[in-house]
């Protein structure tokens, strides 16, 4: 991920990851795709951002 690189070369590893993003409107007036829409965000989203920083991380620990 270019983004996280970039900030490697100019800032180092941070010292902390915390990985926190969410929302979700109500029960009853979330449809089928707003709910697909919550789940990329709150569930995909962080995935591919510890994917993406994880190597980094495992490297820096050898």
């Amino acid at each position: 991920m270019p983004l996280i690189d970039k900030t490697y070369r100019a800032k180092g590893l941070p010292d902390l990851y915390i990985n926190l993003k969410g929302y979700l409107g109500s029960l009853e007036q979330t449809s089928d795709e707003g709910l697909r829409r919550t789940m990329e965000t709150n569930f995909f989203g962080v995935w591919r951002v510890t994917q993406a920083i994880f190597p980094l991380i495992c490297r820096l620990m050898l």
